[in-house]
């Protein structure tokens, strides 16, 4: 009876040794403490797969993602504890990270795309009830990262048979990608389906370890007066500030996209002074952390969050205003404000 018994726990000892190891479709990179990725598709099993593998690997700051998609939920719910571990994902080059993939990846505090990006539709859930549900998932768990609207919208507009992979011009104007690597061109998609992709090569994964460890990278002092400068201007137009006219005159160039529109440079200030303009009281703040500086070809972008605070007039009812603020600055205008897009978060 006893070697009976011992053999029944040598079993299940056995099963529950080779299930702590199974990190599938995660897996540790060689000689990179670092890093994991995820490479294959999403199933109901991956989110403990990542806790597993995390315990594996405690001291991981990259996340690598080469995947077709998967389980929605489950995807949720790795996207929460990336977030909350405040991992760097990464697209690698001939990587491709589709569908209920980019949850996880926009969940990152550090972002790149060197691969390809893609959405699409959910599709998959037989009850209306459900996929509504899912949907408010969704939308809530990207807001909650501050994803654009736009980022959303295509997702929402684009078939579940097709595939929208975004462009570096996307990537950029909806802060999809904080950072950049100019000089590798994005890869065309490769087949996840039959076959794991290649480990980045050593000085691509040293040069992604790195990143992790010192976190969003510092800005140079260029970069740190021209954020200065926007977040100044975004913080004078949400609060109705007296010198929003002589900020505006000196910041921006003489005609600006603004929200897709082109238009002369009073209009714009205009347009800006009036937005919230009935509200008595008001006051204006970046939010902590969202501020984002990027430079690519002659262009440089930065985007935050900002908060406006006031009171109805009357009722003194009290108001608030969160609004993600973009603006793109051009060398060839002597480095002012070109274009500009204000997107209110729910």
């Amino acid at each position: 009876m006893k070697t009976a018994l011992f053999g029944v726990l040598a079993f299940f000892s056995a099963i529950g040794a080779g299930h702590a190891d199974d990190f599938t479709p995660f897996r540790l990179m060689a000689n990179e403490p670092k890093a994991i990725m995820l490479d294959g598709p999403i199933d109901e099993r991956s989110a403990l797969a990542f806790k597993r593998v995390m315990r594996a690997a405690p001291e991981a700051t990259v996340l690598l993602l080469n995947s077709p998609g998967g389980s929605v939920h489950m995807a949720l719910l790795i996207a929460d504890d990336v977030h909350a571990r405040g991992m760097a994902t990464i697209v690698p080059q001939a990587g491709s990270c589709d569908s209920a993939c980019a949850f996880v990846f926009l969940a990152g505090n550090i972002r790149y795309v060197i691969g390809r990006l893609g959405v699409h539709q959910i599709y998959g859930i037989d009850s209306v009830s459900d996929a509504q549900t899912s949907l408010s998932d969704i939308i809530e768990t990207l807001n909650s990262y501050g994803v654009r609207s736009g980022v959303i919208t295509t997702m929402l507009r684009t078939p579940p048979e097709a595939m929208h992979y975004f462009t570096k011009e996307e990537l950029m104007k909806w802060n999809i990608a904080t950072h950049w690597i100019d000089e590798t061109e994005a890869a065309s998609p490769p087949d996840t389906s039959d076959s794991a992709a290649a480990d980045p090569d050593p000085e691509q994964l040293e040069a992604f370890r790195s990143l992790a460890e010192v976190g969003p990278v510092p800005f140079s002092r260029e970069e740190a007066l021209r954020s200065k400068r926007a977040t100044e201007l975004m913080v004078a137009a949400a609060g109705g500030a007296a010198d929003l006219k002589s900020l505006g005159t000196n910041a921006y160039a003489d005609f600006v996209r603004f929200n897709g529109n082109l238009l002369p440079r009073g209009a714009v200030i205009f347009a800006r002074s009036n937005r919230v303009s009935s509200w008595s009281s008001r006051n204006a703040q970046i939010i902590d952390g969202t501020v984002v500086d990027v430079c690519t070809a002659g262009v440089c972008m930065v985007s935050a969050m900002v908060e406006t605070r006031g009171k109805e007039p009357g009722s003194g009812k009290e108001l608030r205003m969160v609004e993600r603020v973009t603006m793109r600055f051009s060398s060839e205008e002597d480095s002012k404000v070109v274009e500009e897009t204000v997107d209110a978060m729910p």
